[in-house]
C-alpha cells in the first residue's frame, strides 16, 4: 500500500470530516478542498495543493461520496430538544388531549 504523500494534512482533515459529518453538516467538494489547504498553511506545508487528483484519493481512501444530507436528525440540537421538552407540559396544561395537535408536518397555502 502507498502512504500518502501528506499524511499529516490527510489525518488532519479525516478527523475534521468525521467531526463535522457526525454533526450532521454538509460537506461538498469545494468546503472539503478549502479545509485541506487552510490546514496545510496552519502546518506551513507550502507544497500541498488540494488539487481533484488529492481529492479523488482521499475520497477513495476514505469511500466518502458525497450526498445530500437530509432528514430531520440534524434539524434540531439536542440542547433545544431537552428544553422543550421540559416547556411542553406547562403549554398544554389544561387542554383536552382531542384538541391538542402535531402541526410538524403541515403548511400554510394561500390563494
Amino acid at each position: 500500500m502507498r502512504k500518502a504523500a501528506n499524511k499529516e494534512i490527510n489525518e488532519m482533515v479525516w478527523e475534521w470530516f468525521v467531526d463535522a459529518r457526525s454533526r450532521n453538516l454538509p460537506i461538498s467538494k469545494p468546503i472539503l478542498k478549502a479545509k485541506a489547504k487552510d490546514i496545510a498553511e496552519k502546518l506551513e506545508k507550502t507544497d500541498f495543493d488540494a488539487l481533484n487528483e488529492w481529492l479523488k484519493s482521499f475520497r477513495k481512501r476514505h469511500g466518502i461520496s458525497f450526498k445530500s444530507v437530509c432528514g430531520e436528525a440534524g434539524d434540531v440540537s439536542d440542547e433545544t430538544v431537552i428544553t422543550w421538552i421540559k416547556t411542553i407540559d406547562k403549554l398544554i396544561e389544561g387542554n383536552a388531549p382531542q384538541n391538542i395537535a402535531n402541526a410538524d408536518e403541515s403548511g400554510i397555502f394561500m390563494y
